[in-house]
């Protein structure tokens, strides 16, 4: 995420490789799995990590209906906001 030293480039994968997930016809909840729990079961991070769920350390996206990013939460704290309507 934003605290790990990324670039902005590195940064927009997520959402820009989900989109594409999606436009080749993969549910959104499958998505998500493949994007997060998987890849920390990968690491054997899935303890802590993979998860919204209590004591889970989670940065979350939040998309809008057309999965552009509305917000960026970042170790609980809001990052981005996208104020266009």
């Amino acid at each position: 995420g934003a605290h790990s030293g990324q670039s902005f480039e590195e940064q927009v994968q997520g959402p820009v490789v989900l989109r594409k997930m999606l436009q080749l016809g993969i549910d959104l909840p499958e998505v998500v799995r493949m994007l997060s729990y998987n890849p920390a079961i990968t690491m054997n991070q899935h303890h802590h990590l993979g998860q919204i769920k209590e004591n889970y350390l989670a940065d979350c996206v939040v998309l809008d209906q057309n999965h552009h990013v509305m917000e960026t939460y970042v170790e609980g704290q809001l990052l981005y906001k996208n104020e266009q309507d």
